[in-house]
Protein backbone atom coordinates (compact mmCIF):
# COMPACT_ATOMS: atom_id res chain seq x y z
CA UNK A 1 0.00 0.00 0.00
CA UNK A 2 1.22 3.44 -0.91
CA UNK A 3 0.14 6.31 1.30
CA UNK A 4 -0.93 9.46 -0.43
CA UNK A 5 -0.18 12.91 0.93
CA UNK A 6 -3.82 13.19 1.95
CA UNK A 7 -3.64 10.10 4.17
CA UNK A 8 -0.41 11.07 5.96
CA UNK A 9 -0.89 12.48 9.46
CA UNK A 10 -0.15 16.20 9.71
CA UNK A 11 0.61 16.07 13.42
CA UNK A 12 3.01 13.77 15.21
CA UNK A 13 3.58 13.83 18.96
CA UNK A 14 7.30 13.39 19.61
CA UNK A 15 6.91 14.16 23.30
CA UNK A 16 5.62 10.86 24.70
CA UNK A 17 8.67 8.63 24.27
CA UNK A 18 12.35 8.80 23.26
CA UNK A 19 11.66 6.27 20.48
CA UNK A 20 9.36 8.75 18.69
CA UNK A 21 12.48 10.18 16.99
CA UNK A 22 15.10 8.32 14.97
CA UNK A 23 17.76 6.81 17.22
CA UNK A 24 15.85 7.38 20.47
CA UNK A 25 17.82 10.60 20.75
CA UNK A 26 15.57 12.69 22.94
CA UNK A 27 15.82 13.63 26.59
CA UNK A 28 13.17 12.96 29.23
CA UNK A 29 12.37 16.48 30.44
CA UNK A 30 10.05 15.33 33.19
CA UNK A 31 8.32 12.04 33.88
CA UNK A 32 6.76 10.90 30.59
CA UNK A 33 7.62 14.10 28.64
CA UNK A 34 10.44 14.00 26.08
CA UNK A 35 12.10 16.78 24.12
CA UNK A 36 14.88 17.40 21.63
CA UNK A 37 18.34 18.58 22.56
CA UNK A 38 19.19 22.15 21.64
CA UNK A 39 22.42 24.04 21.11
CA UNK A 40 23.46 23.38 17.51
CA UNK A 41 23.09 27.01 16.52
CA UNK A 42 25.28 26.74 13.40
CA UNK A 43 23.41 23.62 12.18
CA UNK A 44 26.54 21.49 11.59
CA UNK A 45 24.86 18.51 13.33
CA UNK A 46 26.98 18.68 16.50
CA UNK A 47 26.73 20.70 19.68
CA UNK A 48 30.32 21.79 20.18
CA UNK A 49 32.65 24.77 20.58
CA UNK A 50 31.81 26.05 17.11
CA UNK A 51 28.31 26.91 18.38
CA UNK A 52 29.64 28.99 21.27
CA UNK A 53 30.63 32.06 19.21
CA UNK A 54 27.12 33.06 18.09
CA UNK A 55 25.68 32.16 21.49
CA UNK A 56 28.27 34.25 23.37
CA UNK A 57 27.74 37.22 21.04
CA UNK A 58 23.97 37.10 21.51
CA UNK A 59 24.34 36.81 25.30
CA UNK A 60 26.67 39.80 25.38
CA UNK A 61 24.25 41.83 23.21
CA UNK A 62 21.19 40.75 25.24
CA UNK A 63 19.61 39.47 22.02
CA UNK A 64 15.93 38.64 22.04
CA UNK A 65 13.32 37.23 19.72
CA UNK A 66 13.01 34.00 17.82
CA UNK A 67 16.71 33.15 17.48
CA UNK A 68 18.58 29.86 17.09
CA UNK A 69 20.68 30.88 20.08
CA UNK A 70 17.60 31.09 22.35
CA UNK A 71 18.03 27.48 23.43
CA UNK A 72 15.30 27.45 26.06
CA UNK A 73 12.77 29.23 23.85
CA UNK A 74 11.92 32.00 26.29
CA UNK A 75 12.57 34.85 23.84
CA UNK A 76 15.79 36.01 25.49
CA UNK A 77 19.39 34.86 24.92
CA UNK A 78 21.11 34.77 28.29
CA UNK A 79 23.20 32.65 30.64
CA UNK A 80 20.38 30.12 31.00
CA UNK A 81 20.90 29.30 27.32
CA UNK A 82 24.64 28.92 27.92
CA UNK A 83 23.96 26.33 30.63
CA UNK A 84 21.93 24.26 28.15
CA UNK A 85 24.64 24.62 25.50
CA UNK A 86 27.39 23.72 27.95
CA UNK A 87 25.65 20.58 29.24
CA UNK A 88 24.87 19.33 25.72
CA UNK A 89 28.36 20.15 24.46
CA UNK A 90 30.02 18.30 27.35
CA UNK A 91 27.79 15.28 26.65
CA UNK A 92 28.83 15.22 22.95
CA UNK A 93 25.29 15.61 21.58
CA UNK A 94 25.19 15.26 17.81
CA UNK A 95 22.69 14.54 15.08
CA UNK A 96 21.93 10.97 14.08
CA UNK A 97 19.87 10.14 11.02
CA UNK A 98 19.48 7.42 8.40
Amino acid sequence: NVLSAESMPLNYDFSTSANKAYGNNMLEMELGVFGFYSGDSNQDEAIDASDAVDLSNDIENSASGSLVTDLDGNGSVDNLDFIIFSNNSINSIYSIHP
